[in-house]
């Protein structure tokens, strides 16, 4: 399993198997789609899918530089554009791709028409091609970020939409690979993939700052916002996925069940389920995070009356 994506009505998730793809209905535990020709193997996660905010197109990231952008329904190709990582930006109107070229930080297309209508100049930004780029919630600005190993510089740039040149630039020495923007815009999600670093960051992106880091446990692989910005998910190389407060930095939550590396994670729209892909045992799983609906499911499933002292352990009671 390399991605996966909910459908903005969190009734379908797509996941990426190999070569194909395949559109899960959650309630039902079926596949009632299957895209052919989506993507590859690739240990980093770098192919993925995602979903339009309509939920009428999805946009699959190809390992040979060209994005296409395919009916949801029919799954027929509408667009095909070059790039290599894609995401659309909230206005459901635009999209944007990075490309294989040191001196470009990524291209901005129309949705509706395919066309590219926009350029974002990487020249005073990258040493190597950028490999993340976001939108943010009001879809007015553009992140990319760079870098390489070798020369142990990294950077994230900050865009305006119509404008070419970066408006911001950050630099650090650890890897910065975005995963999510709070909902107001203000602080950026980034992580390190670097094995010896296994970092997660938060950045207030108009100070320049970091304001919260995170040391996790294990080589972080991904790393995601929930949808109202108040927790993060990473998931790593150590079979574990963990739940973070992004205020504060505090571990929350450890989800066990993966056996291998954790690849992809993604929570539903609703930020009320959690869905991971496990590279090493090819499983997808979806975790419920709310306290009350995990007790509600613990005592539909229970099969005999739990005594005083499991009740305490399990539920609390009399603490």
């Amino acid at each position: 399993m390399q991605s996966l994506t909910y459908a903005p009505d969190g009734k379908k998730l797509l996941v990426t198997i190999g070569d194909q793809g395949l559109i899960w209905d959650i309630k039902q535990i079926t596949v009632t789609k299957t895209i052919t020709d989506v993507s590859y193997t690739d240990v980093f996660g770098v192919v993925g899918v995602h979903w339009s905010p309509d939920g009428q197109t999805i946009l699959v990231d190809n390992a040979d530089g060209m994005v296409k952008v395919l009916d949801a329904n029919t799954l027929g190709v509408i667009h095909t554009m070059s790039g290599f990582v894609s995401t659309y930006c909230p206005d459901n109107a635009t999209i944007l791709t990075t490309v294989d070229d040191d001196k470009l930080g990524g291209r901005v297309w129309s949705r509706e028409t395919g066309k590219q209508i926009g350029l974002l100049d990487g020249r005073k930004v990258n040493n190597r091609s950028p490999y993340s780029i976001f939108c943010s919630p009001d879809s007015r600005h553009f992140l990319t970020t760079s870098g390489s190993l070798s020369s142990g510089v990294f950077r994230m740039a900050l865009y305006e939409q119509g404008k070419d040149q970066p408006v911001a630039v950050i630099s650090d020495t650890q890897q910065m690979s975005l995963g999510g923007i709070t909902p107001d815009g203000k602080n950026v999600l980034t992580y390190d993939m670097v094995e010896r670093n296994n970092a997660v960051r938060i950045w207030d992106i108009v100070a320049q700052r970091i304001v919260v880091s995170i040391n996790i446990p294990s080589q972080v692989l991904n790393a995601t916002l929930s949808p109202d910005g108040k927790l993060i998910a990473t998931a790593s190389g150590n079979e574990s996925v963990r739940i973070w407060d992004r205020i504060t930095g505090t571990l929350r939550l450890t989800l066990p069940g993966h056996i291998g590396p954790i690849l992809s994670l993604a929570f539903s729209p609703d930020g009320r389920r959690l869905a991971t892909a496990g590279f090493g045992d090819g499983v997808v799983r979806q975790y419920i995070l709310p306290i009350d609906e995990l007790l509600a499911l613990a005592h539909q499933r229970v099969t005999r009356q739990l005594s005083p002292v499991e009740r305490t352990q399990f539920l609390g009671e009399n603490r």
